[in-house]
């Protein structure tokens, strides 16, 4: 299935998206609340691993869950919902190279939560400053 290592371009490429990918997810969870930091930690965590079966993408329900009851961003909460959709299973189903969009929008997701992290740390009077309450809630 689809994931950073075995990227296309060789050894570099895949050593330079996994540090990115770690950057972002550890910005994120430094500065998010703890369900948004976990549903990231879970995604970066099937972005990184070697060996990603069809039935290992079910780990993305959660974060994917959590991102949408948690996120400031349109964007992000719809991409999060196309991740979870029976079209983005599809995709994986179909293999290379269409298991690549898949991959691409969870390298999305991870951005879109470090460009949040920023956006919030900056201005902390911001919506979605201190959200562990309201999430709480919605998933218990």
């Amino acid at each position: 299935m689809a994931c950073l290592p075995g990227a296309p371009k060789g050894w570099a490429v895949e050593i330079c998206l996994s540090g990115a990918v770690a950057a972002a997810v550890w910005i994120t969870a430094r500065r998010a609340p703890f369900l948004d930091a976990l549903a990231y930690a879970l995604t970066g965590g099937l972005l990184l691993s070697y060996h990603a079966y069809f039935v290992d993408y079910a780990i993305l329900l959660p974060a994917a869950l959590a991102v949408i009851a948690s996120s400031q961003l349109a964007a992000q909460r719809l991409l999060a919902a196309l991740l979870i959709s029976p079209a983005s299973y599809l995709l994986l189903v179909l293999g290379f190279p269409y298991s690549l969009a898949v991959v691409i929008g969870m390298l999305a997701l991870i951005g879109f939560a470090a460009y949040e992290s920023f956006r919030a740390s900056e201005n902390p009077e911001a919506p979605g400053g201190n959200q562990n309450a309201a999430v709480a809630s919605i998933l218990l």
